[in-house]
């Protein structure tokens, strides 16, 4: 079965089958077929260039680490399960799981995202005042890396539409596309649109999630050189899928 999957030629696809085949392995040999497998899974993670996609398949890692370390009751698997959770981008997944185990990462008190989500916390309670969110959009413009700009941005819309803020989640989600769409080069525009598309997608927001996913493909296309623009029209056509629950 492993031999099969390694004629896979997507990422995501064959570290999808990797795990499924994972808990057979797991009951039917002892713990180095599965420790292998998982590793070979996470080794595939980072050939995944949309964020939001490549998070779920480390979660899921992370959660097969956690199984195997109960039932081996070996700690290099928890640390395997810690070590992958701290490198997933979406700052909820990795907060969910390491709670989970029962991790504290004191590095996040400390962490740009930290603050902004400390202020954003206050907005929400307290009323979004201008100079507020002026405060907060300059702290989240003050990361260093664009990209990441927009994933913040984009995550604070996230959590706006859930406690009903309409009015500051449509500010925030605007905010991330105009950070993303001056993003260079142009291929990591489009992972970074299509990230944005996907988190807004698994909240509702179909419409808005279609605009977005509309500037990942127009940034696809323009770009020049041919093999590239395969690859990245390649991962954006499964991120599509995904949100049209065609894969799980």
């Amino acid at each position: 079965m492993s031999e099969a999957v390694d004629r896979i030629s997507s990422p995501y696809e064959k570290a999808s089958a990797l795990l499924d085949i994972i808990p057979l392995a797991m009951e039917c040999s002892d713990d180095k077929t599965p420790a292998i497998l998982l590793k070979k899974a996470e080794g595939l993670t980072r050939k995944i260039n949309i964020p939001q996609i490549a998070d779920t398949i480390r979660d899921n890692i992370a959660r097969m680490f956690v199984a195997l370390y109960h039932k081996y009751n070996k700690e290099t698997y928890l640390q395997a399960a810690i070590d992958i959770t701290k490198v997933i981008d979406n700052v909820e997944i990795r907060r969910r799981r390491l709670n989970q185990m029962g991790y504290k990462d004191t590095h996040e008190i400390l962490s740009p995202y930290e603050k902004i989500r400390g202020l954003f916390e206050k907005i929400i309670e307290n009323g979004a005042h201008t100079g507020q969110i002026a405060a907060l959009e300059k702290m989240v413009r003050s990361v260093s890396d664009r990209g990441k700009e927009a994933v913040i941005f984009s995550d604070l819309s996230v959590l706006a539409r859930k406690e009903g803020k309409e009015k500051l989640a449509n500010r925030m989600l605007q905010s991330a596309i105009k950070e993303a769409g001056i993003i260079r080069p142009l291929s990591h525009r489009a992972f970074v649109m299509c990230d944005i598309a996907m988190k807004t997608h698994a909240f509702g927001n179909e419409k808005a999630s279609q605009e977005v996913l509309d500037l990942a493909i127009d940034a696809a296309t323009n770009i020049r050189q041919s093999s590239l623009r395969d690859e990245v029209f390649e991962e954006l056509g499964l991120a599509i899928k995904l949100m049209q629950g065609i894969y799980r």
